[in-house]
């Protein structure tokens, strides 16, 4: 991680806080895991549990270890996010035929989400903050009152997700003021001060067209926030690398063996891959504080024990890389003209 790292520091020694206040995951362990399944099996139904997909490698393994290790009767769920990867698209056509598990896709109204994200980006453009580098997503955290829905009307009284403890980047957290070890049931609402406080420099922000969908995708922006929460009532909860120690060689190898599941075309850039806003973002971290999210992953990994400092220093000069061919498509796309901050043509 560079010296630009959201309230980083150093000790005498050169150790940063990261290191030193960091705490190694302890996992729930799988006898946990098969307790909440084997509670879902003797409740009976059509379904055991519900499964959201994105194409990605951890949901894709997870649908996979529902289904074939488990043996679970499972619902795949896709939003239909209309910056999908072309990658991610077959791989959950893929995946779901191979393992013949059904699929209930949904989207937003036409155009929602390009809209909000056009709009969003105009706004942070006018005053880029690393703080709100995810507010161009928001539509995208509008999904989980749609999951929740579909998994009440199935009946479905389980979701697992393919989440694992090593992504999540406190650097965010930082941005806005919270401490990198609140609750994650708190997070949320922590995070609206900070939010509110930052968006209030930028009026720019407060749009009747998007402001709906904002506020909806921060009180519905995960399995954990307020909204959900409240909503999803009766819904166990289980994000499998919580349970399950998560092993990169070992997901990759059964996902592409088992279910013929593709890499993106650019060079080792698996994580996140799905949505080809994760190329922008990362940019526009990269041109605030230095830095991608992918960096704070891997030093995770590195603390854990699972990567050495060389492994990761030599990922990320390929991973690292910034795709300014699909940035360029991305912004032409929605209709983004000003390229200045980007430095592209």
């Amino acid at each position: 991680m560079p010296e630009s790292a959201p309230g980083i520091s150093f000790d005498v020694s050169g150790i940063c806080n990261y290191c030193r206040t960091y705490k190694k995951t302890g996992l729930n362990g799988e006898e946990a895991l098969l307790r909440i399944l084997d509670r879902q099996s003797r409740r009976g139904g059509r379904y055991q549990c519900l499964v959201p997909l994105s194409g990605g490698r951890d949901s894709t393994f997870a649908l996979l270890k529902m289904s074939r290790d488990y043996g679970l009767n499972v619902l795949a769920v896709n939003y239909q996010n209309p910056f999908t990867a072309p990658e991610a698209v077959r791989n959950i056509r893929q995946a779901t035929e191979k393992l013949g598990v059904e699929l209930v896709s949904f989207g937003l109204k036409q155009g929602l989400h390009q809209m909000t994200l056009k709009k969003n980006l105009e706004a942070w453009l006018k005053r880029p903050s690393a703080a709100l580098v995810p507010i161009i997503c928001s539509a995208c955290h509008n999904m989980w009152l749609p999951i929740m829905r579909i998994a009440k009307k199935h009946d479905i009284h389980c979701i697992v997700t393919g989440r694992n403890p090593y992504e999540e980047v406190s650097f965010k957290r930082r941005l806005l003021g919270v401490s990198p070890d609140e609750d994650i049931r708190n997070v949320y609402l922590k995070n609206l001060g900070g939010i509110v406080k930052e968006a209030a420099k930028n009026l720019s922000y407060f749009s009747p067209q998007t402001l709906p969908v904002m506020i909806k995708g921060h009180f519905f922006g995960s399995p954990y926030a307020l909204g959900t929460r409240i909503y999803g009532r009766g819904i166990e909860m289980a994000d499998l690398f919580f349970y399950l120690p998560w092993n990169e060689s070992e997901v990759m190898a059964r996902i592409q063996n088992e279910l013929g599941w593709q890499s993106p075309r650019e060079k080792g850039n698996n994580w996140r891959f799905d949505c080809r806003v994760s190329h922008l973002r990362d940019l526009m971290y990269q041109k605030t504080i230095g830095m991608t999210e992918r960096q704070e992953l891997y030093a995770r990994l590195i603390r854990e024990g699972l990567a050495s400092k060389d492994e990761v220093q030599n990922r990320l000069v390929t991973e690292n890389a910034m795709h300014y061919d699909k940035i360029e498509d991305l912004l032409n796309e929605v209709g983004i003209r000003d390229r200045s901050f980007f430095k592209i043509a």
